[in-house]
């Protein structure tokens, strides 16, 4: 089962992954990663984008400001959970 942080963190790494790939300087194919790497962030969710989603859908995303304070140690409840 993945939880709502699991998945917002995903997008993140991934979002955060591709943007290092189409800044490389190196790569055995040369501008093949990179064009991908373009190409998909283009229509990527940027952080507000998954900030909004995570108000209307708390099972199924987690904020990214949530994900910052976890990292940090510091304890996050989603209180929209609570009440259902």
């Amino acid at each position: 089962m993945t939880f709502p942080t699991e998945r917002t963190q995903a997008i993140l790494e991934v979002r955060d992954f591709l943007e290092l790939l189409s800044g490389a300087e190196s790569i055995e194919v040369p501008g093949l990663v990179q064009s991908v790497a373009l190409a998909l962030l283009r229509h990527f969710p940027v952080t507000d984008d998954l900030e909004a989603s995570a108000m209307l859908l708390p099972e199924i995303w987690a904020a990214p400001s949530d994900i910052h304070r976890i990292k940090r140690g510091i304890p996050v409840v989603n209180v929209s959970m609570l009440v259902r």
